[in-house]
Parts: structure tokens; sequence; C-alpha cells
């Protein structure tokens, strides 16, 4: 190999190493208006934050209405990274530059004093759970804006037919919204009251998940989809009614709502997601319309159309229906106002955590039938001293 082929390699290959090394992400601090914000480099463009918990764009520390900067050590600012503001409990308000185009997952997530965001011009992505857990009371968005907007402080996609993110306080969602976005109203935990209007068809996953005081809830009929733990761990809600358009309620959606006694389900669900009603353990009733073609309730309880399958129980002594074969996984979990059940000869099987931590259960009597007790179908149940198996169960986890 000549002397100027070697030359040649060794120059190319600098150009290489110069080459990726302007790509490469490279953390960076500069203080402006009093604050010491962290930024990473990439292409020529700068994102707030380092993209991990460990890494905030701020010191939590700080206090009051913040603005972040479009330019930092001399690069346009255009991303703000995930977990970005993690938990920056004492910011109240925040204004977002027109430079600033994506907005990452978690950015805003535990910012619990947050009440007031202005959006820039140019954000035209935000990531999920932005603004989990945070205090949010109004979003504005400048109206060159080409992706969102705001309809009574709500955050809109610009056509007006999503909604992206909540605030809240007693919300009334604007008519023309066809979509609930999953995370839309997360950890909102000061949201007492939502109205749903005839346009929304879809409520995303995860949608009013730990909205802790919410107290009512009004779905039109034109709601065909609950996602998964769409109301998870809403503690607040006594009752509610899920109207006849709704064909699929997601896992989990009613799982961990502690202070639910009622449950009123209309003629068009034909899909329960698993473990859709656990530890909902104030459960009184189910209500189901005599024209549902899926499921139907007897004695309050759950069950498929046919009888065959218990889907739910109730947290109150219990004779389960004669013609029930099944009782379904977590059916019982968390009932802890449980005491006795009686389970008749038709039932042959008992689901997985069935009766998990049933606190008050203290008498369970079986009929010869039973062949399959589930995986911890009986867990923690206290005060339960003593259950005779019958000699029928050849199956026990």
């Amino acid at each position: 190999m000549n002397t100027f082929r070697i030359l040649r390699i060794c120059i190319c290959s600098v150009i290489l190493v110069m080459a990726l090394g302007s790509n490469a992400d490279t953390t960076h601090t500069e203080t402006v208006n009093g604050i010491t914000w962290t930024y990473t480099v990439s292409n020529g463009k700068a994102s707030i934050g380092g993209g991990s918990q460990s890494f905030p764009a701020m010191p939590r520390s700080v206090v009051g209405a913040i603005e972040i900067p479009s330019v930092l050590g001399g690069y346009p600012v255009t991303k703000i990274a995930r977990y970005a503001f993690y938990s920056c409990r004492e910011m109240v308000s925040l204004t977002i530059p027109a430079s600033v185009t994506s907005i990452e997952d978690y950015a805003f997530r535990g910012c619990s004093s947050l009440t007031h965001v202005a959006f820039g011009s140019g954000v035209v992505e935000i990531g999920s759970s932005v603004f989990y857990g945070s205090g949010i009371e109004s979003f504005a968005v400048d109206e060159q804006n080409s992706a969102y907007k705001s309809v009574s402080g709500l955050l809109l996609t610009k056509d007006g037919k999503t909604l992206i993110y909540g605030i809240n306080g007693d919300v009334t969602i604007p008519a023309g919204v066809k979509s609930i976005s999953d995370s839309a109203f997360a950890s909102c935990r000061r949201l007492t009251s939502v109205l749903i209007p005839n346009s929304v068809i879809s409520i995303g996953s995860c949608a009013f998940e730990r909205c802790d005081t919410l107290t009512l809830v009004k779905m039109p009929d034109a709601v065909t989809n609950i996602g998964y733990r769409a109301f998870y761990a809403c503690t607040g809600l006594s009752s509610i009614t899920i109207p006849d358009g709704v064909i699929s309620i997601g896992d989990n959606a009613f799982s961990f709502c502690s202070g639910l006694t009622s449950v009123m389900i209309g003629r068009g669900l034909t899909s329960i997601g698993s473990e859709v009603f656990d530890g909902c353990n104030s459960m009184e009733q189910f209500i189901v319309d005599e024209r549902n073609s899926a499921y139907k309730s007897v004695s309050g309880l759950l069950l498929t159309k046919d009888g065959k399958k218990l889907i739910s129980g109730v947290s109150r002594d219990v004779t389960i229906p004669d013609g029930v074969m099944s009782i379904d996984s977590w059916a019982f979990y968390l009932c802890t106002n449980l005491t006795s059940v009686t389970i008749p000869a038709s039932v042959t099987s008992i689901g997985d955590y069935a009766f998990r931590q049933c606190y008050g259960l203290t008498n369970i009597t079986f009929s010869i039938g039973v062949t399959s007790i589930g995986l911890d179908a009986f867990y923690y149940c206290r005060n339960l001293t003593s259950v005779v198996i019958p000699d029928s169960v050849t199956s026990k986890l």
C-alpha cells in the first residue's frame, strides 16, 4: 500500500470520527435569568433536560413562573426531553417558546403545583403522560400553532376532534371532540366532574386513571369503547352507568374504584376485559339491561348471558346461583365485606385469585362438583379458619 493511499485512509477516518462526534449527544449547562439549565446538543439543536429522571432541565427547587429559553449555548431549543421537569413541585406556570417542536413522554410528570402552560407556535408533537400528576387548570396555545389549540382551557388537536390533555376542576368537554386520548386526565387529583358530549366515541387507556376526587362522569350513548385502566383507582366514584353504545371495556378499566357501589350496564356491551372491577371493595350490585345479549345480573352478580360464568362478584354475603360452572379469576378480589359464600354443585372451577384478600370471609361452603381451585384463590383470607375441600377437587394451586 503506497504512502498516498495510507494518508487518504487516515484523513477519511478522521473525517468520519468528526462526523460521528458532531451527531453525538453531549450534556451542557448554562445559567439564564438566574436558572441553571441542563441540556444536550445533537445535530446543532438543543434538547432541554438529559432524558432521564437523574438529569432534569433545571433544579427541582426552582419556584414560580418559568419561561424556557429559546436558545442555549447558541443552539435553538427544539425539544423538551423525557422527565425534563420531573417532580418540579414548586413550578406554578410555564411558557414554552416557538422554537420547541417536540415534548417527550413524562416531561412534566409530578409537577403537582403546575397550573398553567402556554405553548408557542412550534410544538407539533406531544408524548404520553406528559402532565401526569400535575395540577393543570388551563392550557393556552399560540393561534399560529398548526397542530394544537386550546378550548375552555383544554388541549385539543387543531381540528378539535381529539382531546390531548385535560385539566382539573369541573370539566365540560367541547362538542365535536370524538376521542379522549390515553392518559388525558391521568392523576388530575382535583378533577371533580366530567361531562362528555355526544360526539365522543372513544375513551383512551388510562384516560382518568387515579383521578381520586372525581365523583361524576356522564358518558353519552355514542361512546363505543372504554380503554384499559380508563378509570383505574377513581376512588371517588360511587356509581357508574355504562351507556347502551359501549361495546367493549378494556382490562382493569374500573379496578380499585374503592368507592364504587353499583354499576349499570347497557344493552350494547359484548366484551369485558380481565380484572375490570377487581379491587372494588364496596361493590354491592351490578344491573344489566335485559336486552344485553352477552351478560346478565343475578342477585346483583355479573354473569355471562348463559349463566355459566360468574364474571364479577360483590362485597357482601353471597349465594352463587345454581347453574354457574366457573368463577372467573379475580372475581371477588378485595371484597372485604364478604363474610360468607355458598358455592353450588354446578361450579366446577374457581379461577386464580378469585377470593384473594377477602379479609372478612369467615365461611365458605363447597358442594361436591368443584374439580379445580386456581392459584392463590383464597390468598390472605385471614379470617377463614378452616376449609373443607371436597373429594371432587383434582387440581388446586
